[in-house]
């Protein structure tokens, strides 16, 4: 179906949900005169007299009059992505139209990634304002520099479009001026971009005029892998009450926070405890909307609910269904905040030990494990992952040898560990005969290994440069853990809570095995965690086939998941 056709039909049918407010620009206008008006784009595209003067007038009008009109437009025609319309979009574009008619100054947006947040409220919200008013200026901030200068390219892209600029011709961007970073109208308007923590100083959102004239967009402002600090996030946090907040042209400019949920004392959450001062109008929309609305936290004290008034249910069922929320639901923390926008105290707990599954026993010279009910699985592949500590002291990590298998089942076995206390040339050695005792051998070990991996840091770098002078370069690999230790532990969580990775039911070590990965912290107030590390790095190398967790990294582990 044609994307004239789609939006006039779409706006027929979001003015009988009765969802669309008069915006300043159209307060004396009347449904029928805009039925008229989507009928009228109907019927001229339907005859192929479109991209006529009639077309664009007909089209800016619809457009004009609704915001979720001008997206799917230009989502079509600028990024060739069809705009899938659901419940949730009227109410973000209800909020958006308050926002532009000066009803809310202070806003903060809490809903799932994915859910549109940055194509209505940045692209298209600064897009369709400049339409009208050239003169207006917005701040759009987000936690990566290379995302809001991205976000900002994207908004200039629409802007010098053919088809934008057949409706409104008076937006014109200048030569001189059309850097991403920074980029002006003729008449003095446009958008200044770049990270939370870049600097704002010589650029104002907003005019001093009393109708709407642009306002700080601030889209996801923390990294995930940074909340966690204490130090980070709360500077984080302060600059935004000491310099962020200032960078308005006056008092009533408005400030949008469109964010996921990632902690208790994310930015949203310091704002709607007082961090600012100001008191915010907050709308919540988490991926199931609940039967009875939940109390609202007592301890925001500065926030103002805005009801939302969607049916129980998904909230985008397009986008999440039940079995995608399944996968999500893996990783309880990760879900309740980013997805459910209620984070709670992180703690222990980010892994599930019931969700391990357990065998009886592994025969080396069939190579094959026996599973608890006596089945047998072939092992296809053995892997050696290898994490070695630093330092010996009492209150040092251990250095641990683990012995994976893949199976034909899909699933991997951990075969055999060494686990203990070893000075540089003890290490060596230790390694060595760990890695000899399940090589091939005739009418004893039944299947080789493939690969020997540690992690190239510290001793271990000394380790592999030792052993590969030894034995050959080919031998042993090293693993540089680029990603922070929480994301490699919220990724593991998944083949973990889909019953992939299997643990020996009897062996004396197991029961500390468990214990430390019941332990394991994102605060790091766990003692140990050697045997996560090479449990992970195995997760990772011979799990990554997995569907489930390629989805939830798409999702949650900073790809973006779609345009929407």
């Amino acid at each position: 179906m044609s994307t004239a056709v789609d939006i006039a039909r779409d706006a027929l049918r979001i003015n009988s949900l009765k969802r669309v407010r008069k915006s300043r620009r159209f307060k004396a206008i009347d449904g029928g005169r805009k039925s008229r008006s989507t009928d009228e784009l109907t019927l001229l595209w339907d005859s192929g007299n479109y991209k006529t003067e009639n077309f664009y007038r007909c089209l800016r009008f619809v457009c004009d009059h609704d915001l979720l009109n001008f997206l799917k437009y230009f989502l079509q025609t600028t990024e060739g992505t069809r705009f899938i319309l659901s419940p949730h979009h009227l109410v973000l574009a209800d909020f958006a139209m308050k926002v532009v008619r000066g009803e809310i100054k202070r806003g903060i947006i809490n809903l799932p990634p994915g859910t549109t947040k940055t194509e209505l409220f940045v692209k298209s919200l600064i897009a369709w304002t400049l339409g009208e008013n050239p003169r207006a200026r917005f701040i759009h901030l987000s936690a990566s520099s290379d995302l809001a200068l991205r976000n900002s390219d994207e908004t200039r892209t629409i802007v010098e479009s053919e088809d934008y600029q057949k409706l409104y011709p008076e937006t014109k961007i200048r030569k001189d001026k059309k850097a991403v970073k920074y980029w002006r109208t003729l008449q003095g308007g446009g958008v200044y971009a770049t990270s939370t923590g870049g600097s704002v100083i010589g650029f104002r959102a907003g005019r001093m005029e009393e109708e709407f004239s642009g306002c700080i967009v601030v889209d996801d402002p923390h990294k995930p892998e940074d909340i966690f600090s204490d130090l980070r996030r709360t500077r984080q946090n302060a600059r935004f009450t000491n310099t962020i907040r200032t960078r308005v042209a006056k008092p009533e400019t408005p400030i949008l926070i469109v964010m996921q949920r990632l902690h208790e004392d994310d930015l949203s959450g310091y704002l709607l405890k007082g961090g600012s001062g100001d008191v915010w109008d907050h709308l919540i929309l988490p991926v199931i909307i609940p039967e009875e609305n939940e109390p609202y936290p007592t301890e925001y004290t500065h926030g103002s609910p805005v009801p939302h008034g969607l049916a129980p249910g998904l909230l985008w069922e397009f986008k999440y269904d039940y079995d995608e929320i399944k996968i999500l639901e893996a990783d309880d923390y990760t879900f309740q905040a980013q997805f459910m926008q209620c984070p709670r105290a992180y703690g222990g707990g980010v892994f599930d030990i019931k969700k391990f599954r357990f065998y009886r026993g592994y025969d080396p010279a069939t190579g094959e494990v026996i599973l608890q009910d006596g089945s047998r699985v072939k092992i296809l592949r053995k892997e050696i992952y290898a994490d070695t500590a630093m330092k010996t002291g009492e209150h040092n990590d251990f250095s641990v040898f683990q012995c994976w298998g893949l199976g034909e089942d899909g699933h991997i076995y951990l075969l055999d560990q060494a686990r203990g206390k070893w000075e540089a040339p003890v290490l060596k050695s230790k390694f060595l005969k760990f890695c000899e005792k399940h090589e091939y051998r005739n009418g004893e070990v039944g299947l080789g290994v493939r690969g020997r991996y540690v992690e190239d840091k510290a001793s271990g770098t000394g380790l592999i440069q030792e052993i590969q002078l030894l034995k050959g370069k080919s031998y042993v690999k090293g693993i540089p853990r680029d990603r922070d230790k929480l994301s490699r532990a919220r990724s593991g969580t998944i083949p973990i809570a889909e019953g992939k990775v299997y643990l020996p039911l009897d062996v004396y070590w197991i029961d500390d095995y468990l214990f430390e990965f019941r332990q394991f912290s994102p605060m790091d107030s766990h003692e140990h965690d050697d045997q996560i590390d090479p449990t992970l790095d195995a997760i990772a190398n011979m799990l990554t086939k997995s569907s489930t967790l390629e989805k939830y990294l798409k999702i949650v582990g900073g790809k973006k998941n779609g345009r929407q």
